[in-house]
């Protein structure tokens, strides 16, 4: 029996993330045609569902003072049009900068690099909040049982968004997770939220 896969990538904006199975054909469902398609973990992923949610503005704070704010958001695909995402992707954004037209382009990083301070820390104070992709988080479920992954360095992105109409947002996507746990890719109709 194979196993349910899901992917949960963090965007305070903090996006990060191929694999030799990347265009894996998706695991059969009832519901919709996956739009969003790949491999994580081995296992083939398809996600027919998609939401943009914005989120509490991310801090830092030094001596109990503010030094720094962004908006943070989270892209998830459902497999199934239910609750639990199969694949989120939170990233943080200037605050006041529009989520419609983004064109985030993230590298692969590894964390303590200078590479990787000018990417996710491009402003500079004292405490400062990372920008870009912060974190992905894998959920595979495997007989009844979850087991999840979070990637926040070495993850490599694309992610297009156009202009919100009717409560959703068009956008594209190619996220590619450290070595070989995987990648998906394609477009999306996502249903905003707050």
């Amino acid at each position: 029996m194979k196993g349910k896969v899901s992917i949960i990538l963090g965007i305070g904006v903090f996006l990060l993330g191929v694999s030799p199975g990347l265009f894996a054909k998706p695991r059969t469902t009832s519901g919709p045609k996956p739009s969003v398609t790949g491999t994580i973990l081995g296992e083939p992923f398809g996600a027919p569902f998609a939401r943009l949610k914005k989120m509490q503005p991310a801090e830092a704070k030094l001596s109990g003072k503010v030094t720094d704010r962004a908006q943070s958001y989270e892209i998830a695909f459902h497999v199934e049009n239910e609750f639990v995402p199969d694949n989120e992707i939170w990233f943080n954004l200037a605050v006041n900068q529009p989520i419609e037209g983004l064109n985030l382009n993230w590298k692969a990083t590894k964390f303590g690099t200078e590479e990787h301070r000018l990417q996710s820390f491009p402003v500079k104070r004292p405490a400062s909040v990372g920008r870009g992709i912060t974190t992905v988080f894998v959920r595979r479920e495997v007989r009844g049982k979850s087991k999840m992954e979070s990637y926040s360095d070495q993850i490599s992105a694309t992610i297009k968004l156009g202009n919100i109409k009717n409560g959703r947002i068009p956008g594209k996507i190619v996220l590619r997770l450290p070595g070989r746990d995987g990648a998906i890719q394609g477009s999306f109709l996502a249903q905003v939220t707050k």
